[in-house]
This record gives C-alpha cells, structure tokens and sequence, in this order.
C-alpha cells in the first residue's frame, strides 16, 4: 500500500474509530478499513465467551463462573465495542460483579476482533 492510500484510508477511519496515538501496521489498517466500510455487515455481531472455575479455599470449595459479552456497535460518536462481564462465586458469600466496558480505540478494537471474533 502507498502511503496515499493508507493516508486515505486512516482518515476514513478516524471518522469513527480513535486513532489518536495509533501507530498501525499497513494489515491493521486495512482490517479497520473493511470494519468500517463494511459495518452494516458486522453491527450486532456478538460473541459470549465464558468459563468455570472450581477452586478450594479457607471456606470449603467453591466454584466461580465468568461470563464475557462483546458487541460490535456503532452510536453518534462512532464505532466501537460493548464489552459486558459478569462474574459469579458459588460458595455462599454471594460475592458477585458486573462491569460494562466500552472499547474505541483503534488499539484496543484491533486486539478484540483478533483475540475474541478471530477477524
């Protein structure tokens, strides 16, 4: 890719994506460029990951149960992704936590389509 094009291409991004501070490879460039330009096909995209553990501590046994959501989305600020996590512990103390986590840099959104939809 020429450096024109990639100029295009970044500036077409950061129309929806933070690129503030980015310093993306020519391939990183072109998987923001098709999440972009191609969004309607990937809006709503979800994918749940989750997991259990069962551990042994000073209270007995216990079991922890995980649960991570991630949305591709899109508002009036632009393009990004829902992070959802709940975690659950079964032993009696009802020790439990949920977060939200809204993932828009170009960075952190690159590293999530890789690591969780495997794009």
């Amino acid at each position: 890719m020429d450096k024109k094009e990639r100029e295009s291409m970044r500036q077409r991004i950061g129309e929806d994506i933070d690129l503030k501070g980015s310093r993306l490879k020519d391939s990183e460039v072109e998987s923001l460029f098709g999440l972009v330009t191609s969004i309607d096909n990937n809006l709503g995209l979800t994918k749940t990951q989750s997991s259990t553990d069962t551990s042994i501590s000073s209270e007995g046994k216990f079991i922890r149960t995980e649960i991570d959501t991630y949305t591709i989305s899109r508002d009036n600020e632009g393009i990004f992704i829902d992070h959802h996590h709940e975690n659950h512990d079964y032993d009696g103390d009802g020790l439990n936590g949920v977060y939200d986590e809204r993932i828009d840099r170009a960075r952190d959104i690159i590293q999530t389509l890789g690591d969780v939809f495997g794009l």
